[in-house]
């Protein structure tokens, strides 16, 4: 039984074991750091002598979790019950039925789970693969992937492929088994884009670099990437040094942060506590920051005695900058927004935001064109103001060789639409000269103008193929929702004008 934070799923999940047919069985509970004191709940249990209990000081993840467990194991066959799930009465009789033909390796069963109001009983839950709470295994040499090799919701890659090549694989076909459908089911957490990196390592308080692929997104190597960072020494404290506290979300390119520690200044995170995929929050995995308590956070706040707090970026970031402010700590804030304030409108945050900005110490906004939206909306209490690109790269990106051409590597001609800022467009601000695509894939967001029709909008060699791929800094504002070719023109230029930067 992997446990983590779950301790008021347990008398659910403890009742299911004990009512079991078959009596033989052990149960190695291994808590897995759990914040949320399950000792109470676990007292009685371990009155039972088929009842272990094994702490780790810290989170070490689900596949680490399951290999103590297994180590401490005595059986030769194991069966699996997450703390949040239900065994119901036959479930290990029944999969250990299924194991009596010696060639069997692993046997699960169907399942029962609920969708909203709706109950299900099926072979598997929709759309997933095997479940813990389904499956039971002969005892091999194969162990768990760990987070210190893979962080992924993909069973399969952790265990479940490595045991099918060892010998056959047979259902139950019974219902035997309840997984239950809860927010903050790990993989949940792991996939975006209600999850992602940045969630996972919020929610389990993981600060080393990782390795990290998820069922719905790419591949990211985090150790390679922030080696350099992270292996260098602390910078000494600089004379004119200051402690800066940052509070909320550091977007993309978080690593830019450390332009201000290597002047010598100090730098500590105060952090959204369920940030989305994009909202890059501590543990970070470069170092050199760090982190404040979530609860708590105030009477740290006074202990440190910062000089300033810097709230940043995304709208996300904002009901906790109304809470610092409403706090009244005497410590300097300046806010950040990247983007928009249409984004604050829409989630109901606009009134917090107008509010941030016109207490706000200091001024920051991402774009000429966003100050000149919102400054006239705000109080006029003399506050500095500055335009500051929120997602800045760090200069280091720019000192290696440049890579090769996508032209060079298929002959062909490849456009560029940039993305702008989200929200600040001509329609709101004629000042703004920008028009977004933006989307993860080759095809255009709906509304936006396809290739097709960028392709009609511009002069087309005879013999080549024309292919437009769409950046993700930032999300379509509503004036670049044109389908006609005189919106494509506008990108074409862009486009143009950023080849000959």
């Amino acid at each position: 039984m992997p446990l983590f934070d779950q301790a008021a799923y347990l008398p659910r999940a403890l009742r299911g074991l004990r009512s079991q047919t078959l009596s033989a069985w052990e149960l190695v509970i291994v808590d897995d750091g759990s914040r949320d004191g399950p000792e109470d709940v676990l007292r009685p249990w371990l009155e039972d002598s088929r009842v272990t209990l094994h702490r780790l000081e810290r989170n070490r993840g689900l596949g680490a979790a399951l290999n103590v467990a297994l180590g401490h194991a005595r059986a030769a066959v194991v069966a699996y019950l997450p703390a949040d799930d239900v065994f119901f009465a036959a479930h290990l009789e029944t999969l250990l039925a299924a194991l009596s033909d010696e060639t069997v390796v692993l046997a699960h069963a169907s399942v029962a789970y609920q969708v909203g109001v709706h109950h299900r009983r099926a072979a598997q839950v929709e759309g997933e693969g095997l479940q813990l709470v389904q499956v039971a295994h002969r005892v091999t040499e194969d162990r768990w992937t760990e987070r210190s090799q893979l962080v992924t919701d993909d069973l399969e890659r952790m265990l479940w492929a490595r045991l099918r090549d060892r010998g056959a694989r047979v259902a139950t076909g019974r219902v035997t088994c309840e997984w239950v459908d809860h927010p903050w089911q790990r993989h949940k957490v792991i996939r975006e884009p209600r999850g992602g990196l940045n969630l996972y390592r919020a929610h389990y308080g993981v600060g080393e670099p990782l390795r990290f692929h998820s069922s719905t997104g790419y591949l990211l190597e985090e150790e390679p990437l922030y080696r350099r960072f992270r292996e260098r020494p602390a910078t000494p404290p600089a004379l004119d040094g200051l402690k800066i506290v940052l509070a909320g979300e550091l977007a993309y390119n978080p690593e830019r942060v450390l332009a201000l520690e290597e002047r010598g200044h100090r730098l500590f995170g105060l952090w959204l506590e369920e940030p989305e995929w994009y909202n890059a929050v501590g543990p970070l995995p470069f170092g050199h920051v760090e982190d404040l308590p979530a609860r708590g956070w105030q009477a740290a706040i006074r202990a440190l005695r910062p000089d300033v707090i810097y709230g940043l970026l995304n709208w996300q970031a904002v009901p906790l900058a109304q809470r610092i402010l409403e706090a009244d700590l005497g410590v300097p804030f300046v806010f950040h927004l990247k983007e928009s304030p249409h984004w604050a409108v829409s989630t109901g945050h606009w009134p917090a935001l107008r509010e941030v900005y016109a207490r706000a110490d200091g001024r920051i906004y991402s774009s000429v064109e966003m100050r000149d939206w919102l400054e006239p909306l705000l109080p006029e209490l003399g506050q500095p103001v500055l335009v500051l690109d929120g997602d800045l790269p760090k200069r280091e990106w720019f000192d290696a060789a440049p890579t090769r051409r996508l032209s060079e590597l298929d002959g062909d001609c490849t456009r560029w639409c940039p993305a702008g800022p989200s929200g600040c467009c001509p329609s709101t601000s004629p000042s703004s000269p920008v028009t977004a695509c933006t989307c993860t894939s080759t095809a255009p967001p709906e509304g936006v103008a396809s290739p097709s029709s960028c392709a009609r909008a511009s002069a087309s060699r005879p013999g080549t193929s024309t292919r437009t791929r769409w950046l993700t800094s930032g999300r379509g504002c509503a004036s670049s929702r044109a389908t006609t070719p005189a919106g494509c023109i506008t990108c074409a230029a862009t486009t143009r004008a950023t080849r000959s930067a």
